[in-house]
C-alpha cells in the first residue's frame, strides 16, 4: 500500500479513490457511507492522518460515515450520477472539492478547484462538471439580465419579472407570456443522440446580453416563449435547446430585416417611378 502525506487536495483525492476501490463499501438508504475496514488497515490507508478518524465512527467490525454532509479529508462524496445530479446546487454553490463514484462504469470523478479528473487522470477538455458548470453560469446570466432589466426604465426588457420566492421568470411579449422556472435537480438532455456543446449555449448568451446593438434577442425572447407551451419551460430546457432557440431566433430576425429592406425598396422604387412618370409626361 503506497503511503500518502496529505500535502495537498489531488493526493488526498488520490487517496480516497484508492481507498474506496481497495474495500467494501456501501451508502444506506439514508445516504450515510459504510464500509468494512478494520482499524489497522484504515490507519495504513490514512497515513496515521488522526483528522480522517474523525470523520467516521466505529461500528462492530467496520466504520461508517456518520453524515453525508461530513467530508472526507476535505471532500464531499456522492454515490452515484444520480445522487450528485439531484443534489447539484449543493456543488454549484460551494464548489467544494467533489467526488462522484460511478459503479456501473467502475469510475470514479473529481473536481477540485476547477481541475476535474476522472478517476486519477485530468481531463481538460468535455467532463463530467463541465455542463453542470457551464449551467450554473448560463443560470447566473440569466438571473442577472432578470435583476437589470427590473433596475432600469427601458422600452424592451428581455426578462420582464423575477419572481425569487418562486425561483421563475415572466416573460411577455405580443400577448403571450412564458413562466420559465429555475430547476430542482440536474437532468442530462435525452431528448437527442446528439452531442450538444454546453460551452457554445452559454457563450451564446452571453453575447447576446453584452452587445446592446444586437436585435435578435427580441425574437429570441419570442422564440422561447413559443417553445414554453411545448414544455420548454424549465430553464434547464432552454439552455440544453439554445443553440436551437438561438438559430430560429437569428433567422427570424434576418427575415424581418429582409422584409423591412423589401418594403424599402418597394417604397423606393414607387417613389422614384411616380416621379419619374410625372416628368415624363410633362
Amino acid at each position: 500500500m503506497i503511503l500518502y502525506k496529505f500535502s495537498d487536495l489531488k493526493s488526498k483525492y488520490k487517496v480516497i479513490i484508492q481507498f474506496l476501490s481497495t474495500i467494501n463499501y456501501t451508502f444506506t438508504e439514508n445516504g450515510n457511507l459504510w464500509f468494512e475496514c478494520d482499524a489497522k488497515k484504515l490507519e495504513t490507508i490514512i497515513n496515521d492522518d488522526a483528522d480522517v478518524f474523525d470523520d467516521f465512527t466505529q461500528d462492530n467490525n467496520g466504520f461508517k460515515l456518520t453524515n453525508l454532509n461530513n467530508e472526507i479529508l476535505g471532500f464531499i462524496i456522492y454515490p452515484s450520477k444520480e445522487n450528485f445530479y439531484e443534489n447539484f446546487r449543493r456543488f454549484i454553490n460551494s464548489r467544494k472539492p467533489t467526488i462522484v463514484i460511478d459503479e456501473k462504469a467502475n469510475s470514479f470523478y473529481g473536481y477540485i478547484d476547477e481541475i476535474c479528473f476522472r478517476n486519477e487522470i485530468m481531463v481538460n477538455d468535455k467532463n463530467f462538471f463541465s455542463d453542470i458548470l457551464n449551467y450554473s453560469k448560463f443560470e447566473k446570466l440569466w438571473i442577472a439580465e432578470a435583476e437589470k432589466n427590473e433596475s432600469e426604465n427601458n422600452l424592451f426588457h428581455f426578462i420582464d419579472h423575477h419572481n425569487t420566492s418562486k425561483d421563475s421568470f415572466l416573460l411577455i411579449s405580443n400577448r403571450s407570456r412564458a413562466i420559465i422556472k429555475m430547476p430542482f435537480k440536474f437532468k442530462i438532455n435525452k431528448a437527442t443522440n446528439e452531442i450538444i456543446d454546453s460551452e457554445k449555449n452559454l457563450n451564446n448568451l452571453k453575447t447576446l446580453l453584452e452587445d446592446e446593438k444586437d436585435k435578435t434577442i427580441h425574437f429570441l425572447k419570442n422564440e422561447i416563449i413559443k417553445r414554453s407551451k411545448f414544455n420548454s419551460n424549465n430553464l434547464l430546457k432552454v439552455f440544453w435547446s439554445f443553440d436551437e432557440i438561438y438559430r430560429s431566433a437569428y433567422k427570424s430576425y434576418m427575415i424581418f430585416i429582409e422584409d423591412i429592406s423589401l418594403e424599402k425598396l418597394q417604397n423606393e422604387y414607387d417613389e422614384f417611378k411616380r416621379e419619374y412618370l410625372k416628368s415624363y409626361s410633362d
